[in-house]
């Protein structure tokens, strides 16, 4: 006759928590977000836990040059790049860890093309200024002549039509915003040719 013989054994198991993260930019969109060309963005882990290591990742070639803080910043140079998807991992002292993604979306600058249908005028006679593209704001003003803005707006439409001066030697400058909130300028050639001079004997 056999006696059936039982040996109970109890192992502790410790279960650690495992992290969860996100990824935020420094407005709180979570998810994604929308930035212009030539703009940056500051993205952070969004849950504020602490006693983690980091790790980002930024696909399309995008080199960083410090991925292991709890931020990192973006500066998008790249016109050809139209997306950016960007990995965080987060790991604890259990080596417990999560991953998320976040996508970092690139819009262009709008093309700006300032028209006028006389260039050069003879000092005195009046000019229009227009562009034809359609945006949502418009700012003209004359330019500093270091690719900026001089003085105060002189229109917010399309158009921009003055009586040239000799002051006027000086270009004219206009800003455009599209829809997307991305803004880019031009300025157009000098606009007056000048009024000869005439002496009697």
């Amino acid at each position: 006759m056999y006696r059936k013989c039982e040996t109970k054994v109890e192992i502790p198991i410790t279960i650690h928590k495992k992290p969860i993260i996100s990824i935020k930019d420094e407005h709180g969109n979570k998810t994604s977000t929308n930035i212009c060309f030539k703009d940056h963005v500051e993205l952070q882990e969004g849950e504020g836990q602490s006693g983690l290591s980091y790790k980002w990742k930024v696909d399309n070639g995008y080199t960083l040059s410090n991925n292991t803080q709890d931020n990192i910043t973006i500066h998008e140079q790249n016109k050809n790049v139209t997306q950016y998807k960007v990995t965080l991992k987060a790991t604890n002292s259990a080596k417990c860890y999560d991953t998320t993604d976040y996508y970092v979306i690139v819009n262009p600058l709008p093309e700006v093309e300032i028209i006028a249908d006389d260039n050069p005028v003879c000092e005195g006679e009046p000019i229009t200024l227009r562009t034809n593209n359609v945006y949502k704001a418009y700012d003209w003003a004359h330019s500093n002549g270091s690719n900026g803005k001089s003085g105060s707006t002189l229109s917010s439409s399309n158009s921009y039509s003055t009586t040239t001066t000799a002051a006027y030697r000086q270009k004219f400058w206009l800003e455009v915003e599209d829809a997307n909130g991305c803004k880019n300028w031009d300025t157009p050639t000098s606009l007056t040719k000048g009024t000869p001079t005439i002496s009697g004997s």
